[in-house]
């Protein structure tokens, strides 16, 4: 009986490892997709979290009238750390978070969303409440996320021009609200890609500010 010869042998082996690489590098291929699906899926939802807060913060933003006088605050500041956009915004609004009995019952707050320098070049988010309208009351603050690259909030006034900075305390804007909060979010996964992520929000008392 016949057996291979070298060359037939040679070529079959030449022809297994050809087909073992185009199927190893297929599955690699697939490893490395499903894992960055991943990353981008864990980074969307944190993107969503953040997000939620933010709407239900900034959609029941603020501002008592009294008379000729009014309560409260809508102060947005256009910032930079380093290259980075890292603005910061700071509002009276009606989204309390109660984390504790001890705390008043109210619903009444300053809020403000911040960034601060964390570790790997990255920025940390937070987000810290006063009880009531008294800029002297003690803050608490939670920590939100620390893989932050850039945040920034456009604001957009009844005529629909867009303005980088908001503050009550001017005469134009007193007793003012944004009629939309455009905010861009950008964040970075585990492997230093960045994400941007954008939301827009109606505070609902715009219309009668």
């Amino acid at each position: 009986m016949k057996g291979f010869t070298l060359f037939e042998v040679l070529v079959s082996v030449s022809i297994i490892a050809i087909l073992l690489g185009a199927v190893y590098g297929a599955y690699v291929t697939n490893l490395e997709g499903m894992r960055h699906a991943q990353l981008s899926s864990d980074i969307s939802q944190k993107a969503r979290m953040i997000f939620k807060i933010m709407e239900r913060d900034l959609s029941s933003a603020i501002i008592i009238k009294d008379g000729g006088r009014s309560y409260g605050m809508f102060k947005g500041i256009d910032g930079k750390i380093d290259d980075s956009d890292a603005d910061s915004i700071r509002f009276s609004s009606l989204s309390f978070m109660n984390i504790s009995e001890d705390q008043p019952k109210t619903d009444l707050s300053i809020i403000e969303y911040i960034l601060k320098e964390g570790e790997e070049g990255n920025l940390a988010l937070f987000r810290t409440q006063r009880i009531g309208l008294s800029e002297d009351s003690q803050p608490m603050e939670f920590w939100l996320t620390d893989n932050v690259s850039s945040l920034n909030f456009t604001y957009i006034n009844a005529k629909g021009e867009e303005m980088e900075e908001w503050n009550t305390d001017e005469d134009e804007l007193k007793g003012k609200i944004p009629v939309f909060i455009k905010v861009t979010l950008t964040l970075v996964d585990r492997n230093n890609e960045k994400h941007s992520f954008y939301l827009m929000i109606h505070p609902e008392i715009s219309n009668k500010s």
